[in-house]
């Protein structure tokens, strides 16, 4: 009951309303004006639903069949679908990983958890190459263009929104009392103080709530311009797609285990959820230890601040800069890699998830902390 009373006490905020209808407005307006796939890629996408998304003969057979058209989708199709090869066939991941090795100059024990990192990975491409996992349609020679317009700018702009808003609802719940001079009364006893942790629960659960609606209407929309029905299962590594830094140039999309389209876009959307949590339950540890709630948010942005500056003040020979890429603001910098081998700043497997856990770990032992201090302060 009281769980349901402080969620109550959000959705009475008009400011968080105000904020989470501006994000959606924007959202649309630049998927609408931007990212609108209709042409080529939702013409390959038709094509996967008949189809299918292997790239094998009878996929050739039946795009043959397909009627001629006036923009020249099909030849396109037909020309790239043709030429398509194995991409892991032969493809030597290891020494991308001694690049990284080489423009950080890394050496002992840095250099051998990187050289472990993508000869693990090299064991995978090699398993790829058996399956032939490259020879999946994607969205053929639009695959780049949308994969990083959904993976990358409508989940950066979505997760960021939903970070912000997480961090700012955590904040105004925990400053709730305080704000409307009713602190003495709530927290005078010890059942009294032990609120903070049915606050803490319903600021996750509010921002896990506002996240959600975010994407309901964000990726709604986008998903209505972009039609992905026929490439869902596709391979996320099809050979159509490809990463990009300034280290190893173009390569080809490499995961830790096989992902379809559509497997890949839900652990997307769980490791987002994640991230969103776990910048509500460090606003939450802020909210406890600061009684003034926009120098608490203020806390926020300058940690996460420092969480981006730590790993270009530090150099890659030294662990403190991988440890600081594995913050929430990072990972969300590193969306476009998740569960991937990564770039030369994630020096671990599975950074998404490590870097997840950690944060997790971290926050709870500080709000736990903040939560322990509360009880002994003096609220006169």
């Amino acid at each position: 009951m009281v769980f349901l009373y402080e969620l109550k006490k959000l959705a009475a905020t008009p400011a968080l309303w105000g904020f989470i209808m501006l994000c959606v407005a924007f959202n649309c307006f630049i998927t609408i004006t931007q990212e609108s796939g209709a042409g080529y890629p939702n013409f390959v996408s038709s094509v996967g639903k008949t189809a299918g998304t292997t790239l094998d003969r009878s996929f050739q057979e039946m795009l043959a069949a397909f009627p001629d058209d006036a923009d020249g989708f099909k030849a396109a199709l037909q020309t790239e679908t043709a030429d398509a090869r194995d991409v892991f066939e032969n493809y030597d991941i290891i020494e991308i990983g001694e690049r990284y090795i080489g423009v950080h100059n890394a050496d002992g024990k840095i250099a051998e958890i990187f050289r472990n990192k993508y000869a693990d990975m090299q064991t995978h491409v090699d398993s790829l190459a058996a399956a032939d996992e490259s020879m999946s349609l994607y969205f053929g020679g639009g695959t780049y263009y949308l994969h990083q317009s959904l993976f990358g700018d409508v989940f950066g702009r979505l997760l960021m929104e939903s970070m912000l808003c997480a961090s700012l609802l955590t904040l105004l719940l925990f400053g709730y009392e305080r704000s409307h001079n009713t602190e003495l009364t709530a927290y005078s006893s010890k059942t009294g103080r032990r609120l903070l942790l049915t606050k803490l629960s319903a600021s996750i659960t509010a921002s896990i709530i506002a996240f959600g609606l975010l994407a309901i209407v964000s990726l709604g929309t986008y998903f209505t311009l972009n039609d992905f029905s026929g490439i869902w299962r596709s391979s996320v590594s099809s050979g159509f797609n490809k990463m990009h830094d300034l280290i190893a140039g173009m390569r080809p999309f490499t995961t830790w285990r096989s992902f379809t389209v559509l497997g890949y876009f839900l652990a997307c959307t769980g490791i987002s959820i994640g991230i969103v949590a776990a910048i509500s339950l460090f606003s939450a540890a802020v909210g406890v230890f600061l009684r003034n709630t926009y120098v608490g948010f203020m806390i926020v942005v300058l940690f996460n601040a420092l969480c981006v500056v730590a790993p270009i003040a530090f150099s890659g020979r030294t662990f403190i800069h991988y440890i600081f890429t594995l913050s929430p603001i990072y990972l969300w910098g590193l969306r476009i890699r998740w569960f991937t081998d990564g770039s030369a700043d994630t020096l671990w497997k599975n950074f998404e998830l490590l870097g997840l856990a950690a944060s997790g770990v971290l926050f709870l032992i500080l709000y736990l902390t903040a939560n322990k201090h509360f009880a002994r302060r003096d609220l006169s």
